[in-house]
């Protein structure tokens, strides 16, 4: 029930923003929508989804979606930072932060992807053991990957402290 509250609460945000004409390319509306689909994605999965029935890739998908979302509002919140720090150089190095951003955080939605794709090749399949050792080693390699884009994160983050 609290992921439907904040799932209603940042989507009033989102729209007073929108309706009231803010800035939509700024980092208050990027946070407040990755926290509306975070939210929205979890109520889903929650309330909605039924892991035997809705086909395996998607209920897959859904399941890792939001920890995509919470990643990619953190690296969002270390950008803030980094643009909060280095007021001055940031229109220098304004074009590569982002870039890492976007490139950073589409390699973890195309992981998510491959990994709920061959969820659903498991499914299909005689559900042998070299196929469900190839799955673990998939969800293994996300978990690693999204761990070690965080960890790059923090040293971003605490390069810009110091």
């Amino acid at each position: 029930m609290l992921y439907v509250l904040l799932c209603a609460v940042s989507l009033l945000q989102v729209s007073r923003i929108v309706v009231h004409g803010h800035r939509i390319d700024s980092f208050q509306f990027l946070f407040l929508f990755l926290c509306f689909v975070w939210t929205f994605l979890r109520a889903l999965c929650w309330f909605v989804v039924d892991f035997l029935v809705w086909p395996m890739w998607l209920a897959t998908a859904l399941w890792i979606l939001p920890s995509v979302c919470q990643i990619s509002t953190f690296s969002l919140i270390v950008l803030y930072y980094a643009k909060l720090v280095n007021r001055t150089q940031w229109h220098q190095r304004k074009g590569f932060l982002i870039s890492c951003y976007v490139v950073g955080n589409t390699l973890m939605v195309l992981l998510t992807i491959v990994i709920s794709g061959l969820t659903d090749v498991e499914s299909r399949s005689a559900a042998t053991q070299e196929i469900e050792n190839g799955i673990a080693l998939l969800d293994k390699m996300f978990f690693v990957s999204s761990g070690t884009y965080f960890g790059l994160l923090l040293i971003l983050a605490g390069f810009y402290v110091y």
